[in-house]
């Protein structure tokens, strides 16, 4: 994650936090004038249901709807997930440490799957069924997340209004429910719980490229 802040003597954290807890110039909002149109736009050009079902997300927009080959998890992959929800324990104070929040998710997980009896592709069972090598290097990848989250979001933690690593949103398009629009948020910040006003932050690697506002939309 690189963030540039306009005054170079800046810290990258202190950009972060001014850019997220300032409001926009121009609120972004999608009224429900907007959402119908967006709505009969997708449903129009949505394949059959017969075709089975569509997702739409920024990795579809940007790369095709279509993997070469099925996705499988990776120490890589599964960071967001565990960082986020270790992140979380760290901030409302039940884990003293993005590491020990990190294990502490692991061994959540894989007993949640256990449990439970989740799907064979599940973060659980993958984990669960992972060699020591492979967990270690999960463990690694997200603590590193976590933490390096944890230096740009922790001062707006104090004062609440911070929410870290919710379930992505999803909207199922009306007039086509089987094609749907999914969101990517890490973090989000209420600025005006009346006007209903926040911040969304996304975590991208490397530099934006010229399609970022496409991935950015979703």
């Amino acid at each position: 994650m690189r963030l540039r802040h306009p005054t170079p003597t800046f810290s990258p954290a202190r950009g972060l936090l001014e850019l997220m807890d300032a409001p926009a110039p121009t609120p972004e909002a999608l009224d429900p004038s907007l959402r119908r149109v967006l709505a009969s736009r997708l449903s129009a050009k949505a394949p059959a249901r017969h075709h089975g079902t569509l997702r739409l997300d920024s990795h579809t927009v940007l790369e095709g709807p279509y993997e070469a080959t099925p996705f499988s998890w990776s120490p890589h992959k599964a960071r967001r997930l565990l960082g986020a929800a270790a992140l979380r324990r760290v901030i409302d104070g039940s884990s003293s440490s993005p590491l020990a929040a990190v294990r502490s998710e692991i061994d959540e997980v894989v007993a949640r799957a256990t449990r439970e009896h989740t799907r064979p592709g599940s973060l659980g069972t993958w984990l669960g069924e992972a060699p020591a090598g492979v967990r270690a290097a999960a463990l690694g990848a997200a603590t590193t997340w976590a933490t390096d989250l944890l230096v740009y979001l922790g001062p707006l933690a104090v004062n609440g209004g911070l929410t870290v690593g919710r379930a992505d949103p999803v909207w199922a398009v009306p007039g086509a429910p089987w094609v749907s629009l999914r969101g990517h948020v890490d973090a989000e910040l209420t600025l005006d719980g009346a006007k209903r006003t926040r911040s969304l932050l996304c975590v991208r690697n490397g530099r934006p490229a010229a399609r970022a506002g496409d991935d950015l939309g979703f």
